[in-house]
């Protein structure tokens, strides 16, 4: 699924979109106070009504939210969470703002709920979890899932 992944965002506007990923991955001790200083520079990056930077912080949440206890055993992450919430707010605008806020309440748009559970029990096509996202905005469900591969890819578990 990763070389998928790559290959949608490796075109275009989402090739920023892989440094970020990058940037997260090697930050130090995979800890999640320097990953939440990065992700703020991501707010409002892109065009559109939800850019890709929100959607990726969307999806980051959204991941963070469904496997806290998982992914960051012990940690408590919501200052973090609610920094990031209140910084799009004044940062986005005001619909990636709510989705923001959505998603790290573990809220989102079905396709979005459908890939999580893939990834969490395997249901399904990866193929068909692709197509479906690609109906979710010009780009915001490859988007979105990308910031979601990135918050696993960020845990001290893996």
């Amino acid at each position: 699924m990763d070389q998928m992944l790559i290959q949608f965002l490796s075109t275009g506007d989402h090739a920023d979109l892989i440094s970020f990923q990058n940037r997260l991955r090697n930050s130090p001790s995979h800890s999640l106070n320097s990953t939440f200083k990065t992700l703020p520079e991501m707010l409002g990056y892109g065009r559109g009504l939800t850019p890709s930077g929100d959607d990726f912080i969307c999806g980051f949440t959204l991941a963070l939210h469904t496997w806290k206890d998982i992914l960051f055993p012990g940690e408590d992450v919501q200052p973090l969470v609610n920094r990031i919430v209140q910084q799009a707010f004044g940062k986005t605008t005001s619909i990636s703002a709510n989705l923001i806020s959505f998603a790290a309440e573990g809220g989102a748009d079905e396709r979005i709920l459908n890939s999580i559970q893939w990834l969490h029990i395997g249901s399904g096509a990866c193929e068909n979890i692709i197509k479906e996202l690609l109906t979710y905005g010009s780009s915001s469900g490859i988007d979105t899932l990308a910031g979601i591969l990135a918050c696993i890819q960020v845990s001290p578990v893996f």
